[in-house]
């Protein structure tokens, strides 16, 4: 059985998604829907069971297309991945890029996060939630991590905000080891108050 999308005429005739047999069928595996603005779509799978490590093989991807076009990918070419975790190479030129995360696994001390790569530095994160799209509206974001964390921090900390520079909000994220009360207190270059929240 072969199954080949509609191809992107834009592209140069570049499947969007492929399946070739004899592929085992991955609809019930933890997957993420990546679509952007113009309609391209492409579905990954992860924490696949290869039966033996050279499986993977066919799941691997062609090269890149030219232009610009659409492309989600693992790294190393593959559109499923033994494991929880994985880099996810982004190609296009119509944002916002969304991404709907299926099956997501229920763990009892860890949860999923895409976390957004800005030349090479990581940014905002993301908690996969089955069915629950995530915009990416960062034009500069080619690369997401998809990582396996502890549900409960082990530190304090204070996230870089996003956007930034940002008119008229921006978001700010923290993360708590414990139950605590949190006063946040923002202030400017001037080192006047701009606001608080508890």
């Amino acid at each position: 059985m072969r199954r080949v999308r509609d191809r992107d005429a834009d592209c140069g005739g570049t499947p969007k998604d492929q399946l070739t047999s004899p592929l085992a069928d991955l609809s019930s595996y933890p997957s993420l829907l990546i679509s952007d603005a113009s309609g391209g779509e492409q579905t990954l799978y992860y924490d696949v069971s290869f039966k033996a490590p050279q499986d993977q093989l066919s799941y691997s991807v062609p090269p890149l297309p030219a232009g610009g076009c659409f492309d989600s990918r693992f790294a190393g070419d593959f559109r499923a991945v033994q494991g929880g975790g994985g880099t996810i190479q982004i190609q296009s030129s119509s944002f916002p890029i969304t991404v709907t995360a299926q099956n997501v696994p229920v763990l009892a001390d860890d949860q999923y996060i895409l976390v957004e790569v800005v030349e090479g530095k990581e940014g905002t994160r993301h908690e996969l939630s089955g069915g629950v799209p995530i915009e990416i509206q960062n034009t500069k974001v080619k690369t997401l991590l998809l990582q396996k964390e502890s549900a409960v921090p082990l530190v304090f900390a204070l996230e870089q905000n996003y956007p930034n520079p940002f008119n008229p909000k921006t978001v700010i994220s923290f993360q708590l080891p414990e139950v605590s009360s949190v006063k946040l207190v923002v202030y400017d270059l001037l080192a006047e108050r701009w606001g608080c929240c508890e």
